[in-house]
């Protein structure tokens, strides 16, 4: 089971009516961290992506205000404090956060969709990958796969709790028309990564042992 809660962010504006009300789902231990913040996108980003994860781990486990403590991993990801096991990720990236809830592990990422950033290809992709790039028909399929490939190895490497300590050219992404595979082990062959563009310009992609059952869109002026 996979449920995603996503929000758009507002304007600077908009969000001045709604901080005081996400902040009652923030985390004591991150709130100080995150008031902090000289920037109001990246305080908006964190809020949005705490409230989402205490919406999602409540909904969908019905877990008590009291079990949902949230805590990071050696590598920096997180976790339910307590050795529960529910599992989440939050990414952000552009307009949008976004949040992935499950009973297994789970990664979860968003980017822009730009120009494909060739240069990063060349120096941190695998040469299948890079080859699969330059095969593209037209540039805009080429930015599309660009990113694809991108939110593949993010999703993989949340997943795995690793972050980029693990280099993105150790192991391989195959695209094609109906699977997306991660070409390392037969214990990573066997993940399965789910791919929703959230609007023209931002693709999001999950890794984990499911596909995304739903997705669910919350209006940040009705929490």
């Amino acid at each position: 089971m996979i449920k995603i809660y996503a929000a758009k962010l507002q304007s600077l504006e908009e969000f001045k009516h709604t901080e005081k009300a996400l902040k009652k789902y923030a985390q004591s231990h991150t709130l100080k961290k995150i008031d902090s913040y000289k920037s109001l996108i990246n305080k908006q980003r964190s809020l949005i992506g705490e409230m989402l994860a205490y919406k999602g781990l409540e909904d969908c486990f019905q877990l008590d205000k009291e079990e949902i403590v949230f805590q990071n991993g050696e590598k920096g990801k997180p976790y339910l404090k307590g050795g529960i096991d529910k599992y989440f990720n939050i990414t952000h990236s552009g307009e949008w956060v976004a949040c992935a809830v499950s009973d297994k592990e789970i990664g979860l990422d968003i980017e822009i969709v730009n120009k494909a950033r060739l240069g990063v290809a060349n120096r941190f992709f695998t040469n299948k990958e890079i080859e699969a790039i330059n095969s593209c028909e037209t540039e805009r399929d080429q930015d599309h796969y660009f990113y694809t490939l991108w939110t593949c190895k993010e999703a993989y490497l949340k997943y795995l709790g690793t972050g980029l300590t693990k280099p993105l050219n150790s192991f391989n992404v195959n695209i094609s028309t109906d699977s997306i595979m991660v070409d390392e082990s037969d214990f990573s062959k066997k993940l399965i990564f789910s791919k929703i563009m959230l609007d023209d310009n931002h693709i999001m992609m999950s890794c984990s042992h499911y596909s995304i059952d739903t997705f669910k869109e919350i209006d940040l002026y009705k929490i």
